[in-house]
């Protein structure tokens, strides 16, 4: 009788003791998949991308016309990157890899919101970006990002100030002269308001 109930007794303590190590492994295991997966994706809210949306789509047709607009960014996001999918090369997209990504796989989205632990994005048609390296991203002051618009007729062209990199490497080599030739006039200045980079 005694030996009985200290085999139920040993078993029980056993069942206990399995029951801890599956909750720890489970926890534990829940706690290593979340920590890796740091950026979610998070809805953007279709007010602003329809706001965006139309905005763009107002100066198609009208080549010349220009446009600049203050957008409040949505709850949670305090950048936007604007990405030509057609032109843009894979090997300046190396800061974003989600955009990297998303551009690899063929996919049509060219919005890219940012936040601290989560990103956003989405498509709008006819939408274009000025210059190389044919993606550009803006910091909101505030929540706020402004930006400019030009259209070229069938298509609205995302004005984009210089790239911070190509800024910072023309001042560490000596050859921030040479931004207006390569990039276009007023490169240079930009560095410099932008970035207080080849002032």
């Amino acid at each position: 009788m005694f030996m009985k109930r200290a085999q139920i007794s040993g078993q029980i303590f056993i069942y206990i003791i399995g029951v801890v190590v599956v909750a720890l492994v489970v926890f534990f295991g829940y706690k290593l998949i979340n920590g890796t997966n740091k950026t979610v994706e998070k809805y953007v809210s279709n007010e602003f991308q329809q706001s965006l949306s139309s905005d763009v789509e107002s100066l198609v047709g009208n080549p010349g016309s220009t446009y600049t607009k203050k957008y409040a960014l949505p709850y949670g996001f305090d950048e936007i990157c604007f990405v030509d999918t057609a032109k843009v090369s894979l090997n300046d997209l190396g800061d974003y890899p989600v955009i990297k990504n998303s551009v690899e796989a063929g996919v049509e989205n060219n919005i890219f919101l940012y936040g601290k632990n989560s990103f956003g994005t989405f498509a709008v048609q006819n939408l274009g970006l000025s210059d190389y390296p044919y993606f550009y991203c803006i910091l909101s002051k505030n929540g706020v990002v402004e930006v400019n618009m030009i259209s070229s007729g069938d298509v609205t062209i995302i004005k984009i100030g210089p790239y911070k990199t190509y800024c910072q490497n023309a001042q560490d080599q000596g050859l921030c002269d040479g931004l207006d030739i390569t990039f276009g006039a007023d490169y240079k200045m930009g560095c410099c308001s932008n970035y207080n980079l080849c002032c």
